[in-house]
């Protein structure tokens, strides 16, 4: 089967390197890189209005980490006249490509990185791409904007150099035509939460039965071969998957976890928009992943609980990973990279609220509450309880704690308040008057 898959990929033409390891990690590692972090969710005004006061509240907060959507259908829109239109770039694989460069998305995060470069106290930035543009589409699939980001492009290829030329823009050494330094992104997120059914539909350009882990090794590998490029590479990662386990309606109290066993199994609950929507196990898209051959520096997890009210450590089912069977994951990523502590074994929470509300009355999924700090969810999400389910997810003595590289703990879309992270959303501390041990005390001491 793995011959097979590996046959599959070169028939594809990918372009695979190896690296030894993660530069930032090639020495040996004895106690975790614990950073706490925000990612900027909504309109990329609200972080740069008011002389970026958003932001200054969320770096006030000692966030080691800023994560941000880099969409490519976004990155890929020319304002520079009254079009706004999404288009491939002349030179693709250039940093500074006018399709690029006169795009609000990226000019706004231009801006955000070089803020975050000037005032961020060693903060690190985490990019997450997703969203297939209309141009790099198979020609059969949907073309309604609001569907299209949804599925794989037609050319891999294109995607990579979509991802060349974002890894060059922000590697810390370029100056925007605004004339702002450019900040570095240190991690690249490829797509998100690829093992669910509403991230990676099934293309009309599928012809030949191709289950979406082959699909997401293209852009995968692609993404590797393009951030690794010298010298934007140096201390970058590309972080694969974004894994979650539930539907967002679970936490309406249905766990609805559906775990794939079989390719047919996904197509037949997922490709023809059946409302069952089958997601794909973690831990079988790893094992698949393996054996494609398909390159990453780190698995990115989101390790939701099965019900909001329920007990964030309880054990899932089988096939889920949640914190509570968060080692399961990495014992398998041992298990399949032998010599990969170094990299593979990395695991970074790019995604974690585990008591957050869901409120049925709006649009969308939202990590807020009605009700004002203090309440049940306030007291259930601070520091000192976040901490200790992550101490007691690793285990006597800590022994996977040194390969969970940091901890996404809010999405900040301006909501008030916030009650899955750490802060409130006017950047108060929601949790005055800590004692030693918590998780603050832990991230005192940032590593740059």
């Amino acid at each position: 089967m793995r011959l097979i898959r590996l046959l599959r990929l070169e028939n594809m033409a990918f372009v695979l390197t190896l690296s030894a390891c993660w530069p930032v990690t090639c020495k040996a590692q004895t106690t975790p890189v614990l950073r706490k972090g925000v990612t900027l969710a909504g309109d990329f005004s609200q972080y740069t209005a008011n002389n970026f006061a958003v932001l200054q509240q969320i770096l006030n907060t000692n966030a080691g980490v800023i994560g941000f959507n880099l969409p490519w259908f976004g990155a890929t829109v020319d304002c520079s006249d009254s079009s706004c239109q999404a288009l491939r770039p002349a030179n693709p694989t250039s940093w500074d490509d006018p399709q690029y460069a006169n795009s609000p998305t990226v000019q706004a995060l231009d801006a955000i990185s070089n803020y975050i470069l000037v005032h961020g106290n060693g903060a690190i930035i985490m990019g997450i791409t997703f969203g297939t543009p209309g141009w790099a589409a198979c020609p059969s699939d949907p073309t309604d904007p609001t569907q299209q980001p949804y599925y794989p492009p037609q050319n891999a290829a294109d995607y990579g150099n979509f991802m060349y030329a974002m890894s060059e823009r922000y590697n810390g050494t370029h100056t925007s035509d605004q004339g702002l330094a450019i900040g570095k992104v240190t991690d690249w997120v490829v797509y998100n939460e690829v093992n669910s059914p509403g991230w990676w539909k099934n293309s009309a350009c599928n012809t030949a039965g191709y289950d979406p882990v082959y699909y997401y090794g293209g852009i995968l590998n692609a993404a590797y071969t393009a951030v690794h490029h010298l010298p934007a590479s140096s201390g970058v990662r590309v972080l694969a998957g974004a894994f979650t386990s539930y539907d967002h309606a679970d936490y309406q109290g249905d766990p609805g976890l559906r775990i794939s066993t079989s390719y047919a199994d996904w197509q037949t609950n997922t490709a023809n928009n059946d409302t069952n929507g089958a997601w794909i196990s973690p831990t079988d898209f790893v094992q698949a992943m393996y054996d494609y051959g398909e390159q990453f520096d780190a698995i990115a997890l989101h390790p939701y609980a099965p019900t909001i009210y329920g007990d964030p450590l309880a054990q899932p089912p089988t096939g889920a990973i949640t914190l509570g069977n968060v080692g399961t994951l990495l014992t398998q990523l041992r298990t399949l990279y032998p010599n990969g502590q170094q990299q593979q074994w990395h695991v970074a929470l790019t995604e974690y609220f585990q008591h957050s509300y869901y409120d049925p009355t709006s649009d969308g999924w939202d990590h807020v509450s009605a009700v004002p700090c203090p309440n049940y969810f306030c007291a259930q999400t601070t520091e000192a309880n976040l901490n200790s389910y992550l101490q007691q997810a690793y285990g006597t003595g800590g022994s996977d704690q040194p390969y969970i590289d940091y901890l996404m703990w809010a999405l900040w879309n301006n909501v008030n308040p916030y009650v899955g992270g750490l802060v409130r959303a006017n950047g108060d501390d929601k949790n005055e008057n800590l004692g030693t041990g918590s998780v603050r005390q832990t991230f005192a001491a940032i590593q740059p």
